[in-house]
């Protein structure tokens, strides 16, 4: 049996997390069949919110990795800068701090293998770093809420890819939520072959979801070759200052 509605109400008390339980619920429908569910992978971390969800998600001694560009991003999970809109504070507690070539790496106090790169999702260098960690195992599935504008999302999931195993899935968050020509979340989904659902849950931010096809590379030369969308930073098309020290042109 998987994570209950009362499950995720306890993840969520007095958490941050932009996601809502509803839309979470409808992720949970699909993910939880995936076998094996033992590697998770986060590109956008934020506050650390939705890495207890998948942290709960993995079995214990599975693996959750986090990436996320923000320098600050061991003080936001761990409790030391708060929300500038909730007002709430995450909890992880950080057991070890390691720099890294191009990255940082946190490991985080839990049962389960729980890390947080703190790089560019869209450099490749970062998915070394979680290659690093990873070893020998593969990604059995990816949530994508990082940068959704432009061509960040294609870029994160080119870079990814060949840690994803065949069967696995990946969600895309936020699929419905922009109207813009530049939504790079939209175009990341549009390119990706069948079989995909759109919405997993209706009247949401719209998580769409993915599963990787047997011999599937997605060839992002060509992709971007084709596409009219820029690498343009997410605070020039919504500023908020809270945007603005996550990415350095």
């Amino acid at each position: 049996m998987g994570l209950t509605k009362s499950d995720l109400e306890l993840i969520w008390n007095n958490r941050h997390i932009n996601n809502t339980i509803t839309e979470m619920l409808g992720v949970l429908k699909h993910v939880e069949q995936l076998k094996p569910l033992e590697t998770i992978l986060e590109i956008g971390v934020a506050f650390g919110g939705s890495l207890r969800l998948w942290e709960q998600v993995a079995p214990v001694g599975g693996t959750v990795i986090g990436v996320d560009i923000n320098p600050r991003t061991a003080e936001r999970i761990s409790g030391k800068i708060v929300h500038p809109k909730s007002g709430l504070i995450n909890d992880w507690v950080i057991l070890e701090r390691t720099v890294r070539p191009y990255g940082e790496v946190l490991k985080l106090e839990s049962d389960r293998n729980v890390y947080v790169v703190v790089g560019d999702s869209t450099d490749a260098r970062t998915a070394d770093l979680v290659k690093d960690l990873l070893g020998t195992r593969e990604i059995d599935f990816i949530f994508h809420d990082g940068l959704h504008f432009g061509t960040g999302p294609i870029k994160d999931y080119a870079n990814f890819q060949h840690l994803l195993r065949t069967g696995g899935a990946l969600c895309i968050a936020d699929v419905a939520d922009f109207n813009n020509e530049n939504c790079g979340c939209q175009e990341l989904y549009r390119v990706l072959p069948g079989p995909k659902i759109p919405h997993t849950f209706p009247k949401e931010q719209g998580m769409s979801l993915w599963w990787k096809p047997e011999d599937f590379v997605l060839d992002l030369p060509s992709i971007l070759e084709g596409m009219k969308l820029t690498s343009i930073p997410r605070w020039k098309i919504v500023p908020a200052e809270d945007e603005q020290v996550c990415r350095s042109e």
